[in-house]
């Protein structure tokens, strides 16, 4: 249930099965790590969040599930890898982080061109006073 909250799913697959279904793809070959009981977490766009799900599960229950291997935009993960994407923030707090980033960017511009603008306008004010004492 909380994979599913992740936006991932859980299946238990035949071995055999699964290795003949990855053949077509244009993903690595994981045939030597598809040996004994198997369950695939099958992440969304965020696999950091099903990580976190996994390794709190683990934490939780006696019998942990023990990550053989990931695949990551078609590239294999080592399990250490799976445990650091678990220690990841989800993916809309990351692109959260960059466009604030981006923003605060954008509002320190904004805010130093104000500054000089204010500038010229008080240098323009002074010699108004300046020229008007003249004459």
């Amino acid at each position: 249930g909380r994979l599913r909250e992740s936006g991932a799913e859980f299946r238990v697959v035949k071995n055999t099965l699964t290795i003949r279904a990855l053949e077509g793809l244009d993903l690595p070959d994981l045939s030597e790590h598809l040996k004994g009981p198997t369950g695939l977490v099958l992440a969304g766009e965020d696999p950091a969040g099903p990580a976190k799900v996994m390794r709190d599960f683990a934490k939780e229950h006696d019998q942990r599930p023990v990550v053989k291997v990931g695949i990551v935009d078609k590239r294999t993960v080592a399990p250490d890898e799976v445990a650091q994407l678990a220690d990841l923030p989800s993916r809309d707090v990351l692109l959260g982080g960059i466009a604030g980033g981006l923003t605060a960017s954008v509002s320190g511009i904004v805010g130093s061109l104000n500054a000089v603008i204010r500038d010229i306008a008080l240098l323009i004010e002074e010699v108004a006073k300046k020229e008007e004492k003249q004459g």
